[in-house]
């Protein structure tokens, strides 16, 4: 499987050869495709580029202070967004937070670097391997291998920079009125989004499944939510469909739901429930 590193600066860009280099190690499978040079990339976008970016099916972005604003970014984040899955475009976070982000790089569901989130963001991608995905006990056992030598060698980046994965100044100040646009576009949103929930409440059946059951799907969701660092007042912007082709390959969460239907509809209900 193909996987598509984005990057702009010196500092994006020696993450981005770190994760080139260390994504195979825990899943030998997939095949990341990195550029080493922006004149390189921008000669060969309508070629070479053009042409690896549609035989990826997973856009990794290294998001840093220095680059949010990045022209080549926000193209190349724009492209990964025609051609992909929204939930297959995944930014990582190098000392910003999901607030800093505008454009269309506030539409995806990003990714912090810790062990949590990288974890989660690994076991995305190796689901998404068909038949040769690895079993979870054996992700973990590699990942867990793997994790420190990826820890530090970021953190000997970030330290040669003036930053480590502990203290990274992310306090990127963003106009009042710009966020309080957001803010409005956000509950806009959350009632488009209620009205829509109230009409369609009647309609979700489950199959037979106990409380019990749900109970503890919900503490999946839960779990997952905060893996990827969703935040309550962020509820209304999750995509149901996303966390659902996250957690179906966890195979104690298909038994528990009975099928993909179930399992969605607790999504949603817990979604709504908790905004």
């Amino acid at each position: 499987m193909n996987i598509f590193i984005s990057w702009s600066g010196d500092l994006s860009k020696q993450i981005g050869e770190v994760f080139n280099d260390w994504m195979p190690t825990v899943i030998q499978n997939i095949k990341p495709y990195f550029t080493p040079s922006d004149i390189e990339k921008g000669s060969k976008w309508e070629s070479e580029i053009s042409k690896k970016l549609s035989e990826c099916s997973t856009g990794i972005i290294i998001l840093t202070k220095d680059n949010l604003k990045s022209q080549w970014i926000m193209f190349e984040a724009g492209a990964l967004s025609n051609k992909l899955d929204k939930s297959r475009v995944c930014p990582i976070l190098i000392g910003v937070d999901n607030p800093d982000l505008t454009g269309p790089l506030s539409t995806f569901q990003t990714t912090k670097f810790n062990k949590n989130d990288i974890r989660q963001l690994m076991l995305n991608v190796n689901g998404q391997c068909g038949d040769n995905k690895l079993s979870e006990k054996v992700f973990d056992e590699v990942f867990n291998v793997f994790w420190p030598r990826l820890e530090e060698k970021i953190e000997k980046i970030l330290i040669k920079q003036g930053k480590t994965t502990n203290n990274i100044d992310s306090s990127i100040k963003r106009p009042d009125r710009e966020i309080l646009e957001e803010i409005l576009e956000l509950s806009r949103m959350n009632s488009r989004r209620n009205i829509v929930s109230y009409q369609d409440k009647n309609k979700r059946e489950y199959l037979e499944i106990s409380e019990k059951k749900k109970t503890k799907l919900e503490v999946y969701i839960g779990d997952y939510l905060k893996s990827t660092n969703t935040r309550l007042k962020e509820f209304s912007l999750v995509d149901p469909e996303e966390v659902c082709q996250a957690l179906e390959h966890n195979n104690e969460v298909r038994d528990l739901a009975g099928g993909r239907k179930n399992l969605l509809n607790v999504i949603v209900d817990y979604l709504e429930q908790n905004e």
